[in-house]
């Protein structure tokens, strides 16, 4: 090999003898890295084997601009045209990679010129022509195996949808694919068979997709090893991969690609590496897939990495130059293929499992719909079959006790133990008739203006205890809200404490409000409620333990704290220094003030 950096030489100058004694004798394959020196190579084979047979001499990378070789004749040095700068039909032999006929060759000694601008690397072999085809036949045997596998995994992964709303599948796509033109390129696939008369296209294609490869793959790994901007170093190497190969890959169209690709290998090269540490740092705090990542980024390195070395001219240029990244590519996007896979089937059973709790709620809520129809089914028939007669029991009792003016005390005690056991049974269809509306949903609301301190003393009024109730409210207290719903909320909870409490203590009914609410609690002095209670209070059949021989049937407060979030509002406990229990309504407060304008005397 002989470096001409000026392209000084000739074919004549090179054969002279004080040029012949500086050509540098190589034992491998050549490798200069990325130069844009021209280099001469005088190719020597023993005179026995190219003696009297037909040989064909091929030239290997495909990518190479400008070969030139030049064959010893009779009548002088012959030149043959090789490279991707040239289309196939000026070629000696139709290849994806430059072919040299070697006819009526004189001697034992070839000169071959080589100018590209992408990195300087040589191989060359000397073959006959059947052995050629027995070996490149073998040869586009497994091209057609490894671009099959290719296929393969890149359809699986596109069937399986995941693509659609998922970035890490669209990306490895996107990756897959561009890999794939890069290697068409890289093998002469594209500048023999799809373009084979417009060579500038295949003379650019493979610079150009290495970038935008490259590029992808710094996506791809970036959100296939879950790396965000909290891991800042990372995050900017990898964002930084991306845009610098981005940019280089329009570097071949304005002639500077020798001059980058150099440090962006380099580049590519340390992302590779920091890919593959992640991967190990994942496995050390056992992530999943993580042992199947590092062996996917241990292919791909593996794959790169001489290849790069020798690229860079740093190692001794060969054939792992051309299959290295090849095979270290289609076997770590095989490794990751697999990992999306696995991950679509785990999101499938998820959904599988999803479905099928939905199934069940949907059989729950079919199976709650029709308890609930049969509630209703019920509350109607106790509100028929049973409120007709009760009315009849309770007029007929008041009937007796007016035809009886100067009734026992023993017949006064029965009738009020009649018309008490009528209030109740009445009380409990009224609590279901009302639980049953609030719980379907059909129970809205009808809104009307109130004035507290008259609707709370009806409400008093309505107990039989009354004198026990004691009523703290100013006069101009108002509240927009419906008055029967609210009735039934407060008589519970005054209802309530009349139970709990002893006969003869006092229960405390107080209103008042503050900027945006009306505040409303009940207090009594009875046992109180129970911790354990105090957060299930408020729901279906949950009664109080300290007194038994309570009558209830479990649903006032249910129903009460249903009443408060239908105005918009809540019901919940306080709590109490000493014995008792105390219960506070929040309700917001009313912006209707005309409807009060003659309540000069509003506290709020």
């Amino acid at each position: 090999m002989l470096k001409d950096e000026l392209g000084q030489y000739t074919i004549e100058t090179l054969t002279s003898p004080a040029l012949a004694a500086q050509f540098t004798l190589l034992d491998h394959a050549f490798s200069g890295g990325y130069s844009r020196s021209i280099y001469w190579f005088k190719l020597t084979y023993p005179q026995e084997q190219v003696a009297n047979q037909e040989l064909w001499l091929e030239i290997q990378p495909p990518y190479l601009d400008d070969i030139t070789l030049y064959v010893p004749t009779r009548h002088g040095w012959i030149a043959k045209k090789g490279g991707d700068n040239y289309p196939q039909s000026s070629k000696d032999l139709p290849y994806r990679g430059s072919v040299f006929r070697l006819d009526n060759w004189q001697g034992n000694e070839l000169y071959l010129r080589l100018q590209t601008s992408s990195s300087s690397v040589l191989i060359a072999q000397l073959w006959q022509p059947e052995r050629f085809a027995q070996v490149k036949q073998l040869e586009y045997g497994l091209f057609g195996f490894y671009y099959g596998a290719f296929f393969l995994i890149f359809i699986i992964i596109m069937l399986q949808g995941a693509w659609r709303y998922d970035t890490v599948h669209r990306l490895y796509l996107i990756n897959m694919a561009m890999a794939l033109m890069f290697m068409l390129g890289l093998n002469g696939f594209i500048a023999n068979h799809l373009f084979p008369h417009q060579a500038w296209i295949g003379n650019h294609w493979t610079p150009f997709f290495s970038m935008v490869g490259c590029a992808t793959n710094a996506l791809f790994y970036q959100k296939l090893l879950g790396i965000t901007q909290r891991n800042l170093a990372l995050w900017i190497l990898f964002r930084a991969t991306f845009w610098l190969t981005l940019l280089a890959a329009f570097s071949p169209f304005i002639d500077i690609y020798n001059e980058v690709a150099g440090e962006v290998h380099l580049v590519v090269t340390i992302m590779a590496i920091a890919a593959l540490l992640r991967s190990i740092w994942l496995c050390y705090y056992h992530k999943t897939e993580s042992k199947a990542l590092i062996l996917g980024h241990t292919l791909f390195l593996f794959g790169i990495l001489s290849a790069i070395l020798a690229l860079l001219g740093w190692l001794p240029g060969n054939i792992w130059v051309l299959h290295g990244p090849q095979l270290g590519n289609i076997l770590s996007m095989l490794v990751f293929g697999f990992i999306l896979i696995k991950r679509i089937r785990e999101v499938l059973d998820k959904q599988k499992e999803a479905e099928q709790r939905a199934r069940l709620a949907e059989l729950e809520r079919e199976k709650e719909q029709r308890i609930r129809r049969e509630h209703a089914y019920l509350a109607d028939m106790l509100s028929h079959e049973l409120k007709t007669p009760l009315g009849m029991i309770d007029g007929a009792v008041q009937s007796l006790a007016k035809l009886n003016p100067h009734p026992q005390e023993e017949e006064t005690k029965r009738y009020h133990r009649i018309r008490r056991g009528v209030a109740r049974i009445d009380n409990l269809i009224n609590q279901l008739l009302h639980y049953e509306r609030l719980d379907n949903g059909t129970l809205q609301p009808n809104h009307t203006p109130i004035r507290l301190q008259r609707f709370c003393q009806e409400l008093i009024a309505n107990h039989s205890a009354e004198h026990r109730i004691h009523l703290h409210c100013p006069p101009g207290l108002h509240l927009n809200a419906d008055p029967i719903l609210l009735s039934i909320c407060v008589g519970n909870l005054l209802s309530n404490a009349l139970r709990y409490t002893p006969a003869g203590s006092p229960i405390q009914l107080t209103a008042g409000c503050n900027k945006q609410n009306v505040l409303m609690t009940v207090q009594d002095t009875g046992p109180g409620i129970e911790e354990s209670l105090k957060e299930i209070v408020f729901e279906r059949y949950v009664r109080g333990n300290a007194r038994r021989d309570v009558e209830g049937s479990g649903l006032g407060l249910y129903i009460s704290r249903r009443i408060a979030h239908l105005h918009q509002g809540q019901l919940e406990v306080l709590p109490v220094h000493g014995s008792g229990a105390c219960f506070q309504l929040t309700l917001p407060q009313t912006n209707n003030k005309d409807a009060y304008t003659h309540d000069t005397n509003s506290s709020c």
